[in-house]
């Protein structure tokens, strides 16, 4: 009868294990970090990247962003000054703060000031696949940050362009107060003819704001998908009426282009003690089925 040596056997167990751990993380996707694979795509060989930001220069790309100085509505409680959008560590920060500052244009005095910048005139697209991991704001239940990542058409007037919003996060537009992460699409023949009406699909599940997330938006000829982590959440498809919208949904008929802000909202007052917070992007990738057409309107 032979006679077990446990020791031997305990050390291959080891073996295999660690073995088996190495292949596990060489074929992860670690989210948290920078060099990290993006969302995989279907029939790679079909897709082409046509815009990237990777935003590890020291500076802003003035190739591809244009930095705002400018207030946008007569509510928020923030003036967008460029002196709040900068890079570091490989990410876009948009950050927002308790900083006093008279608006030139109006002589109006802003408590708080945050940053916009977008690709207006620079770059556009039509059809695609958008993706961007991105660390949100600290925040808190009533807070009225409210950062964003959105597209709108581009040399048209707003609403005739389209308005896509990839994701929002805002507290004030759910009865509990508490900070959520909403999908949108607004689209109308001008300002005062927006179909939506609070028609924004909420992310329903939880998730932890202090870890990056990737936000993924797909476009086709016939429909929106909305994605977080590669979680599918909401659809619109074009002729489909869905609940609070006042008429069946059309697709944009103008290339979009991208705009990147946080604001403070005005449903309750920012409080200095609260102040600065940070948005990070670490990437911003839009691909396209290299045999879709642009819009050209």
């Amino acid at each position: 009868m032979k006679i077990i040596n446990f020791k031997s056997i305990l050390v291959c167990l080891v073996l295999i294990y660690a073995l088996y751990f190495v292949h596990q993380v060489q074929n992860s996707k670690f989210l948290d970090k920078k060099d990290s694979q993006s969302i995989a795509l279907d029939d790679q060989d079909d897709w082409k990247l046509i815009f990237q930001d990777e935003f590890e220069d020291k500076q802003v790309e003035e190739s591809k962003w244009t930095k705002r100085y400018r207030t946008h509505g007569n509510t928020e409680q923030q003036l967008y000054i460029e002196d709040d959008i900068y890079t570091e560590n490989g990410n876009l920060v948009i950050r927002t703060r308790y900083n006093p500052t008279i608006y030139n244009l109006t002589g109006k005095l802003y408590n708080f000031t945050s940053g916009w910048l977008d690709s207006s005139q620079k770059f556009n697209f039509s059809e695609g696949r958008f993706e961007a991991r991105v660390k949100l704001p600290k925040t808190k239940v009533n807070d009225p940050i409210w950062p964003a990542l959105w597209t709108i058409g581009d040399g048209v007037s707003w609403l005739k362009g389209g308005e896509i919003d990839i994701f929002e996060m805002n507290s004030n537009w759910n009865g509990d107060k508490l900070p959520h992460l909403y999908g949108t699409y607004h689209w109308g023949n001008n300002a005062s003819d927006n179909h939506c009406h609070g028609c924004g699909t909420i992310y329903p599940n939880k998730i932890n704001l202090n870890d990056y997330h990737v936000f993924r938006f797909d476009w086709n000829a016939t429909q929106f998908d909305w994605y977080i982590d590669n979680i599918h959440y909401k659809t619109n498809e074009q002729g489909v009426q869905y609940p609070k919208t006042d008429a069946p949904i059309t697709l944009p008929t103008y290339p979009q282009f991208i705009i990147i802000n946080t604001a403070i909202d005005d449903f309750v007052q920012a409080k200095k003690a609260d102040y600065p917070k940070y948005m990070y992007i670490d990437y911003i990738r839009v691909y396209q089925k290299k045999n879709t057409q642009n819009i050209q309107n």
